[in-house]
């Protein structure tokens, strides 16, 4: 079947079937160590090609599906990741990609406190907002992330540097932490893409967050974003998004007492 003839029938078929599932792409620090998660979507279909995210997670913005996608997306990770919680990393925190829509979901907070039930103290849940959202839909869920940060519950926002309006959404969305794009990684020492994600770590370090460069591929642009100030990391360079037994048998340390691990380490040539 081809991608970009799937319809928003097969779409919600998928759901029922819990063919949407969640992949894991790893979130390190600046000692290269596992510290969570950001939790990605994949449909895998039995007996059928893959379908790109590219694809399906616009027709499930379309199709008015997103919020129920989110949801089931949520309590497969709630039911995976707290099934193996003696092998996880401390703290160790799980993000989710969060559209404008799903923040206007009277019951998200719900949501989110039945996701944090299922785990110990020392899990921590993200929400992913990003710029690509429309900033009016952003402001409008102000008070709402405010409500759960009180709760406990950390905001990123996610694609820095990719939006219209993100220096306003700094100053007027309750944040915890910022992602700068990828593309701030592959700019060279004094290149202007280097300037501008040094300047958005002063910025983002005297409002009291963290940052987290995400999308780097090599042990250069690692070390570049860790010399201007990135505490956090996220890429290929260390792993892929991966199912959740890859996850645990390949990356997290002392996973089964194997004490392997697949993620390069900072500093490892």
């Amino acid at each position: 079947m081809n991608n970009s003839r799937v319809t928003a029938k097969q779409l919600r078929q998928a759901l029922r079937k819990r063919e949407i599932v969640p992949w894991y792409q790893p979130v390190v620090d600046a000692n290269g160590q596992v510290t969570g998660v950001e939790v990605l979507a994949r449909w895998l279909r039995k007996g059928a090609p893959r379908v790109s995210p590219d694809t399906f997670i616009p027709l499930a913005m379309e199709a008015g599906l997103i919020v129920p996608l989110t949801r089931q997306l949520m309590r497969q990770t709630a039911r995976e990741l707290s099934s193996r919680v003696k092998w996880l990393p401390q703290p160790f925190s799980v993000g989710f990609n969060m559209p404008a829509v799903c923040l206007k979901d009277s019951a998200l907070p719900l949501h989110c406190r039945r996701f944090l039930s299922s785990f110990p103290p020392f899990v921590k849940l993200v929400l992913e907002v990003s710029e690509r959202d429309a900033a009016p839909d952003l402001y409008q869920a102000a008070d709402t992330l405010t409500a759960l940060i009180r709760d406990g519950i950390d905001v990123a926002l996610d694609d820095f540097g990719t939006g219209w309006a993100n220096l306003n959404l700094l100053c007027r969305l309750p944040l915890t932490t910022i992602k700068l794009d990828r593309m701030f990684c592959t700019g060279a020492p004094g290149s202007a893409e280097s300037m501008t994600a040094a300047a958005a770590m002063r910025l983002a370090r005297s409002l009291g967050m963290r940052v987290l460069a995400e999308g780097v591929e090599s042990l250069a642009q690692v070390r570049r974003m860790r010399a201007l100030g990135a505490s956090a990391f996220q890429g290929f360079y260390f792993s892929p998004p991966v199912s959740i037994h890859r996850l645990i048998w390949r990356i997290l340390p002392g996973a089964l007492g194997l004490g392997g691990e697949s993620v390069r380490l900072l500093g490892h040539s």
